[in-house]
């Protein structure tokens, strides 16, 4: 069960880098535990893992998009999507779409061959929006 004082941990660990002790500062909760909680939290998977978030635009992937995908009737190919390099994240989903994608480009051209490379995987329909601006 997650207490109050893991969730307060929880929100410095999802919004930036943090050191135990930094945590323990902004929380008022002992190192010692914020080090055990966070511990009992991975362990129990509630922690899943730790990412590092890459500026695409300081590594040449100037578009960044988001892409809602509909299969072929039938047909499911999130698995293959996922590993292509430019995806960033996948989600299957329920609503106007099968599943969602997340990816980063370098221009237009490599854009245009992903899209391409999706109908090869089973991939009927698809509208991309590209991002403008990130929020958060």
């Amino acid at each position: 069960m997650i207490t109050e004082k893991d969730r307060k941990i929880l929100e410095i660990i999802r919004s930036r880098k943090a050191t135990t002790k930094e945590i323990s500062l902004l929380t008022g909760i002992p190192i010692t535990t914020v080090h055990n909680r966070i511990k009992k939290m991975e362990r129990e998977g509630v922690i899943k893992g730790y990412r590092a978030i890459i500026d695409n635009k300081k590594i040449g992937n100037e578009i960044e998009v988001i892409i809602g995908l509909e299969f072929a009737r039938g047909k499911d190919g999130l698995e293959k999507i996922s590993r292509i390099t430019n995806v960033e994240e996948c989600y299957k989903v329920s609503g106007s779409f099968d599943a969602i994608v997340k990816a980063a480009f370098h221009n237009i051209e490599e854009l245009n061959q992903f899209l391409d490379e999706l109908k090869k995987i089973n991939v009927e329909r698809t509208v991309t929006h590209i991002v403008l601006k990130r929020v958060k």
